[in-house]
């Protein structure tokens, strides 16, 4: 059972005032901005929705690809839609901003690990920060 105390109270201030701090951050900001622009570009979000559908459609018939042309071509169009989207400003810049909100987050959880423990590994799951080793000594990433 959690008995409550005025440290209690003292933690959830606390934390109020980290959640407020961290939204305060240039990449949270930025982030907020960029994703607030992403959704409204509407002929993005449309190419998005057509994506969706097509994509769900080739799912559904992928046993039948190789042998019916017209979910070729399906498979076609969904290639090039997902360029297309893969192309766009907004969906590139709110990729940029979420690997920085990503490793501003790995850093801060990186900094409250350390505080407990340096022996504590966090995996900061980035995927162009380099710092990854998998395996146990072989050449990989090298």
């Amino acid at each position: 059972m959690l008995i409550v105390n005025e440290d209690l109270f003292d933690i959830d201030d606390t934390i109020n005032k980290i959640v407020e701090n961290f939204l305060n951050f240039e990449q949270v900001v930025k982030y907020k901005k960029v994703q607030a622009d992403f959704q409204a570009d509407e002929g993005l979000q449309s190419k998005i929705r057509l994506y969706a559908d097509k994509s769900r459609k080739l799912e559904d018939n992928k046993e039948y690809v190789a042998y019916r042309t017209e979910l070729k071509e399906l498979q076609r169009e969904v290639r090039a839609l997902q360029r297309e989207i893969n192309l766009n400003e907004h969906v590139y810049a709110l990729r940029l901003a979420e690997n920085d909100l990503q490793s501003l987050m790995a850093e801060l959880t990186h900094d409250i690990v350390e505080t407990v423990s340096e022996s504590i590994s966090v995996d900061e799951g980035l995927p162009f920060s380099g710092k990854k080793h998998h395996g146990k000594g072989g050449s990989c990433g090298k």
